[in-house]
């Protein structure tokens, strides 16, 4: 029974998901919000049911935005951010020292934002529409730590919750 309460909780959420890099696909204004949003669901999963039902609906959600989205853009910043972050967010934080996981957090955005837009720009010729510098990864920082802090908050609450429903 568990293992099919836990399919059917990553079709939908993947579904889910789907629909809204669709919106961020389709209105070009909304398209990291909608790479973060539908990362949601993996934090969600990866609370709920662990990391490999996380690195399903990863997998799953990601495939499938790759094929049917007719923007990429979006598409591929949940893969290289919003769907792999709360995966390797909570990695991270297994690890002892505070100030090595944000170190950690912080570079591995860096370093798959990077990775993500010499993949859009090199291998699949989609013009990222700005311009790639210092100051780009300067305004990154900043986000990254703000994602991290609401993913932390959203996390807490929703383990409340879950807490609540098993009395």
């Amino acid at each position: 029974m568990k293992k099919t309460r836990v399919i059917a909780e990553n079709g939908l959420l993947a579904a889910l998901s789907i629909i809204i890099l669709l919106l961020g696909s389709l209105i070009e204004a909304l398209d990291l919000s909608s790479a973060a949003i539908a990362g949601f669901a993996v934090l969600a999963v990866r609370a709920r049911w662990g990391r490999n039902s996380a690195i399903g609906l990863y997998s799953v959600t990601s495939a499938l935005s790759l094929m049917m989205l007719p923007n990429k853009i979006p598409a591929l910043l949940y893969v290289f951010y919003g769907g792999l972050y709360p995966i390797l967010k909570a990695e991270i934080e297994r690890m002892g020292k505070i100030w090595l996981q944000w170190i950690l957090k912080v570079g591995s955005v860096l370093v798959f934002f990077s990775l993500g837009l010499w993949v859009a720009m090199s291998l699949l010729g989609i013009d990222a529409g700005f311009t790639v510098g210092a100051v780009l990864y300067a305004v990154l920082v900043p986000v990254a730590v703000c994602a991290d802090l609401a993913m932390t908050a959203l996390l807490k609450q929703y383990a409340h919750i879950i807490s609540r429903k098993k009395r």
